[in-house]
């Protein structure tokens, strides 16, 4: 390993998903990391489910690198850990749960060359319905607020991005801290870099529950996300 000069970085923003993070990690390494010279990157949260001691266990078998925390930094504090210490050339960002499927990489892969920023969109999103909803309406919110931003999925947590926008821009995202990607992806949008989609499948988790959407906090999370939204409307002068 002392040569291992990776190219790519498989980002996870981890919180408390013991029953599915083992599973996941496996099946993007197995799927990228034997093709691709790949770092498994993982901005852990402070979990207490055991989290912690499967990533341990699984860093001594898989080139991966451990971002830990003893507190909570939340969704949007766990996303700019992970993507502020990205090292190689280009990072694949994805949620831990599961959803999303190793075997789309390559869509996003084939890409990497013209375009500096490609998003995952989901489709047919398996989703609860409320989350539906919710982020359904709150991206329309989005694309008016910020000058119809020309994308499908603000929201999908599944994209490929070189490190000179990530350098360049994760620093900067601070109003949405429950679902930061609309943010990111119009800070990227109003720097001028090349951003492309491409379709994805979605598919329900592979284990437990959501850790941010459950639904006690959606009123929390609306309130602050949409306060956030006109704040950085404000900010970016649409």
């Amino acid at each position: 390993m002392a040569n291992f000069t990776p190219m790519l970085s498989i980002v996870f923003a981890v919180y408390n998903e013991a029953e599915s993070i083992e599973h996941v990690i496996k099946e993007f390494y197995e799927e990228i990391g034997k093709r691709i010279p790949t770092e498994i990157l993982v901005a852990e949260d402070g979990s207490t489910d055991g989290t912690k001691e499967i990533l341990k266990r699984l860093s001594k078998e898989l080139p991966i690198r451990l971002n830990m925390s003893n507190e909570r930094r939340g969704y949007l504090g766990g996303v700019k850990a992970g993507l502020c210490d990205v090292r190689t050339p280009y990072a694949l960002f994805v949620d831990s749960d599961g959803q999303c499927a190793a075997k789309d990489f390559w869509k996003f892969w084939d890409n990497k060359d013209e375009y500096d920023l490609v998003l995952g969109w989901r489709v047919d999103r398996q989703d609860a319905f409320y989350r539906k909803v919710l982020s359904g309406g709150f991206q329309s919110i989005m694309k008016v607020l910020l000058g119809g931003v020309p994308y499908h999925d603000l929201s999908c947590p599944y994209m490929l991005i070189k490190r000179d926008v990530i350098h360049t821009t994760v620093s900067e995202v601070k109003h949405l801290k429950y679902s930061c990607w609309p943010e990111f992806i119009a800070r990227v949008y109003k720097k001028g870099f090349k951003i492309m989609e491409v379709p994805i499948n979605h598919r329900e988790r592979f284990a437990g529950e959501t850790q941010v959407y459950k639904p006690t906090k959606l009123l929390k999370i609306m309130a602050s996300q949409l306060l956030g939204a006109f704040s950085l409307r404000f900010e970016l002068g649409y």
